[in-house]
């Protein structure tokens, strides 16, 4: 989200889960039985004010990963208009 917010590259791929912005979840175990968990310890939201948890970071070119993506990311970036 990070770079696609501030225009540093073109992301290309498929829309992500969201979350995981640069910063490591708290990990924190339950006391008693001793269930580990991660939480995010940030908000993240976008230009939009979508917060980036729920929605994740939607790429500038999708390809998906059934399409055959070495092949399909080097046509895109020899057909690409700057």
């Amino acid at each position: 989200m990070t770079v696609k917010q501030s225009g540093f590259a073109t992301i290309v791929g498929e829309p992500t889960g969201g979350g995981a912005l640069g910063i490591d979840p708290f990990i924190a175990a339950m006391p008693n039985t001793g269930i580990v968990f991660a939480y995010s310890s940030m908000y993240g939201v976008d230009t939009l004010g979508r917060s980036n948890e729920e929605f994740g970071t939607v790429p500038d070119v999708l390809l998906p990963m059934e399409f055959g993506t070495i092949t399909a990311l080097l046509d895109i970036i020899r057909n690409w208009e700057y």
